[in-house]
């Protein structure tokens, strides 16, 4: 399912902040008059990831420039976006924006983001304020009708299907000889749950009775021998012993590791109805119409010939362009 998913790519490749060094107001960038502040360089930075970097996957290419940089040049881009927006009446209305935040709150990951702080509500508003106006910039020039919008979805309904689900336990040790007591015991009618307490090298699920959640059946970083010992299983089952190279704790190389799983929960693969995707649906089309968020940055780029960006923060004044 891919239920707001341009939106969640953003927000995570753009780097949502933390909290912290809120109260840093020091100025270190206007763009146009408009003050980028050092708390906010600071914020972007701790959330900054590698494959923040990487333009491209196939063939393999980095961004250049270091981590300031490229934080410094997003957040002044984001300033042209939101400008060039108010100039065109490109800035989604309030009622749009409040309905987008609520569908952003609907996603796990983001509900779990916000609630362990790592980042706020009103940070989350700005961000998908930047996003629905660089959309509404690219977009300004197509339109779908409802059929168009049923065809796309038609045609890639793959992208809206959630995979068939599984749901299981875990039992994982370093050694032979302790998976077979664990297999002897659970002969002699001992719960799984008591023994991936008693047994299990992996600590996090072992103290949960070795639940380890919902995961996908195409999962990729299920391995391929895991994933057809567990396909068969009928409700409650255990599959046999097999193998799991581990990362070693000390960074050198892997281990080998003897597991078995338990299922508990099978979920069919189910295709999300139109009617609850359709606003998600049309503005993918209607990006991939428009030919993508190149056509809005290719309108940014041009404006931002003409703006006038100071840099003050020492290393990095040659971003600016006065």
């Amino acid at each position: 399912m891919r239920r707001l998913t341009w939106i969640v790519f953003v927000l995570c490749a753009w780097s949502i902040g933390a909290t912290a060094q809120e109260g840093n107001d020091t100025v270190i960038a206007r763009v146009n008059g408009a003050p980028i502040r050092q708390g906010e360089l600071f914020r972007r930075l701790l959330r900054l990831q590698g494959s923040d970097f990487i333009l491209s996957s196939s063939p393999l290419a980095f961004r250049n420039g270091n981590a300031g940089e490229l934080v410094l040049q997003n957040l002044i881009n984001e300033r042209l976006v939101l400008e060039w927006g108010e100039r065109t009446k490109d800035i989604p209305a309030d009622a749009e924006l409040d309905a987008e935040v609520e569908r952003a709150k609907a996603v796990p990951s983001i509900r779990i983001a916000i609630n362990k702080r790592l980042f706020t509500e009103e940070y989350l508003r700005y961000e998908l304020k930047v996003q629905l106006t660089r959309f509404n910039i690219a977009t300004v020039a197509v339109s779908a009708a409802p059929e168009d919008v049923e065809a796309f979805y038609k045609k890639n309904a793959s992208r809206y299907t959630i995979p068939e689900r599984w749901g299981l336990s875990v039992i994982r040790t370093v050694e032979m000889q302790t998976m077979n007591l664990v297999l002897k015991e659970l002969k002699e009618g001992k719960s799984f749950e008591s023994l991936a307490k008693k047994y299990s090298d992996e600590k996090q699920t072992g103290q949960n009775g070795g639940d380890m959640g919902i995961v996908s059946a195409n999962d990729a970083g299920l391995p391929a021998n895991v994933r057809a010992a567990i396909k068969p299983l009928k409700l409650g089952d255990v599959s046999p012993v097999t193998t799991l190279e581990v990362a070693r704790s000390d960074g050198k190389g892997n281990l080998t590791s003897w597991v078995i799983f338990r299922l508990t929960t099978r979920l069919p693969e189910a295709v999300t109805p139109l009617d609850n995707i359709r606003k998600s649906v049309e503005r993918e089309l209607l990006l991939e119409k428009a030919g993508g968020f190149a056509t809005a940055d290719k309108k940014i780029a041009e404006y931002r010939l003409s703006a006038k960006i100071e840099v003050m923060l020492p290393g990095f004044t040659e971003l600016g362009n006065n």
